[in-house]
């Protein structure tokens, strides 16, 4: 899969970078934007917390908090990968964007539908124990900013911070780790929320309508998840409830980053961008600019 949408995401590239510079008038400047945004994350996760809560029958049996220790003895038996897709609608803002200031800021918001398929693999097994997906329907918001310093006519530099958030719930869920009791039948749910944040430092080359990106990044993802299962034998009040809240974050935070944007006429904008580590992320879309 990364392989795949690493090529994807170069083909346009290498047809924005060969496009033809521009001779005549420069693409007028446009205030605002709107616009289509697809994002897709495919992240190696460890465990940063887990809690588990058991109720018996009527009774409450507490809750055991795990141990650093115990977290990193799960850590090196199991692996943990997520795998998010983000189809966004986008609006912006070019905050400051005068050809004769040489600072420029864009602000826009994202908002949309995403899913999260998240899953646990045995590694002494090789095989997959858990797995959750939402599905690509629960609501998704965000925040992108981009901060730029114009050098000299081709040459620039380039800051963009951004926040992506996501949460939902499903009973959608394949658990070999929890097998139903003897005798018991089961319904289990599934909570989620996510949050993902990178910040990427740009050097930015303009050619003609072409622009392109190239730079160091640092990124995170974070994952809190609450899943119960209720089991029942068949008479009321026979039920076992139990409940595990785990929090993860994304073993890598560094990546190399890479993009471009297309003005392929005055009001419209293509772009992409990748970062690429022990982690894949990839953005692509279409601004609508007026």
């Amino acid at each position: 899969m990364k392989h795949f949408l690493c090529l994807m995401f170069c083909i346009p590239l290498y047809f924005c970078a060969t496009a033809q510079e521009q001779t005549g008038e420069a693409v007028k400047s446009k205030k605002f934007f709107a616009g289509v945004t697809y994002t897709y994350l495919s992240a190696d996760m460890k465990l940063a917390s887990m809690t588990l809560h058991s109720v018996w029958f009527g009774q409450d049996l507490g809750e055991t908090k795990l141990s650093g220790e115990e977290l990193d003895e799960l850590n090196n038996d199991f692996k943990r990968h997520s795998n998010i897709n983000a189809l966004l609608a986008e609006f912006g803002w070019r905050i400051v964007n005068k050809p004769d200031v040489k600072w420029n800021f864009t602000a826009s918001i994202l908002a949309g539908i995403a899913d999260n398929l998240s899953t646990i693999e045995n590694k002494n097994t090789g095989t997959q124990e858990f797995k959750f997906n939402s599905g690509l329907s629960k609501p998704c918001l965000g925040l992108a900013f981009d901060l730029g310093y114009r050098i000299t006519s081709h040459w620039g530099i380039s800051l963009q911070p951004n926040i992506v958030g996501s949460m939902g719930k499903s009973t959608s869920v394949s658990d070999a780790i929890y097998p139903d009791p003897v005798n018991f039948t089961s319904t289990r749910e599934h909570k989620y929320r996510n949050l993902y944040g990178k910040v990427s430092l740009l050097a930015r080359f303009v050619t003609g309508p072409v622009t392109i990106y190239a730079g160091p990044g640092f990124y995170a993802f974070w994952s809190w998840h609450d899943y119960t299962r209720h089991y029942y034998e068949g008479q009321p009040g026979e039920e076992i409830i139990e409940e595990i809240k785990t929090g993860a974050v994304t073993r890598s935070l560094f990546a190399g980053a890479v993009g471009a944007s297309w003005d392929i006429i005055p009001q419209l904008t293509l772009f992409a961008q990748s970062e690429i580590g022990n982690d894949l992320s990839v953005t692509g879309g279409v601004h609508f600019n007026f």
